[in-house]
């Protein structure tokens, strides 16, 4: 069985590993980086309220120095000016040989004689359909119209 202050040891470990691991803070939207979350956020209480012992405070603020280092100025980039992204894109970093082109709708095997990729107009005429089906319905009777009434058949 574990003490407290092997709990909290172990916590903070588990914290600083993921910082150093991750290169990021834990995100209260993983559910297995919950814990790491509440555990920090019930420390903050704490440390605001004066009521963390001061070893433990002295740990926190280490690993709140730690954790600054990953905070975010928005989904791309660290407020030091990193990028959140492994390899960022630089103009030195374009070779001919780093850049792959995207397939072909003939590579993917799509057949279509004017070389447009049917899947995308496929799903594009769903969306139109889901989106506009009210609007597209006769005036008086209030029957759908056919594909080929709209012009999509």
């Amino acid at each position: 069985m574990m003490t407290h202050e092997q709990r909290w040891t172990m916590m903070w470990q588990m914290y600083m590993d993921f910082l150093h691991d991750n290169k990021r803070r834990p995100s209260k939207y993983q559910p297995e980086e919950r814990d790491l979350v509440n555990w920090a956020k019930h420390n903050r209480k704490l440390v605001n309220k004066g009521e963390l012992k001061a070893d433990r405070k002295a740990r926190f603020d280490q690993l709140v120095a730690e954790a600054e280092k990953y905070q975010r100025v928005n989904q791309h980039q660290y407020v030091n000016g990193e990028s959140t992204h492994k390899k960022s894109l630089t103009p030195g970093s374009l070779t001919p040989n780093s850049l792959t082109p995207n397939p072909s709708p003939k590579e993917r095997g799509v057949e279509c004689s004017a070389g447009v990729d049917m899947h995308c107009i496929g799903l594009l005429r769903g969306c139109l359909e889901t989106y506009y089906s009210p609007l597209l319905r006769r005036g008086v009777g209030g029957e759908a119209l056919s594909p080929s009434e709209r012009g999509w058949g």
